[in-house]
Parts: C-alpha cells; sequence; structure tokens
C-alpha cells in the first residue's frame, strides 16, 4: 500500500529536523575545533618567542593546513541552507 501524502509530509519533516539537529552539532564541533586551534596556534607562538623553543616547520604546515581545513567546512555548512 503506497504512503498517503500526509505520511510522506511527516517523514520528510522529520528527515529535515533530524538534519537541522546534525548540521548544528557539526558546526558546534567545528567551532570547538576552530577554538582549539587558535589556542593551540597561541601555544606555539608564547613556546617559540617567550621560552625560545623552536617548533619544527612541518608542524607549523600541518597546524596551518588544519586551520585551512577548518575554515573550508565553515564556509560549506554556512551555504548548506535547510528550507
Amino acid at each position: 500500500m503506497p504512503k498517503t501524502r500526509e505520511l510522506q509530509i511527516q517523514e520528510l519533516e522529520q528527515k529535515v529536523r533530524l538534519l537541522e539537529k546534525q548540521k548544528a552539532f557539526l558546526e558546534a564541533q567545528i567551532d570547538h575545533s576552530y577554538q582549539k586551534t587558535v589556542l593551540f596556534d597561541m601555544m606555539i607562538d608564547i613556546a617559540e618567542k617567550e621560552f625560545n623553543i623552536p617548533i619544527p616547520i612541518t608542524a607549523l604546515q600541518i597546524h596551518e593546513s588544519i586551520i585551512q581545513e577548518c575554515r573550508n567546512i565553515i564556509l560549506i555548512l554556512k551555504n548548506i541552507s535547510i528550507s
């Protein structure tokens, strides 16, 4: 027996609500990760400048790539519109 139009609409609305919750959760995770990255960046600056601890270039390059990836994901999520 095929689903009624009302049932299909209810199921789609339920899926939209779930996707909105998932999107909000992922945005919060990205924001948290980005904040951690900023703090990590500050720690590297302090270690290098105030304590004269050299940080290998490869570690900094990896750190920068993580920051860029976070920015890209934030842009993607901001462009997703669930209506």
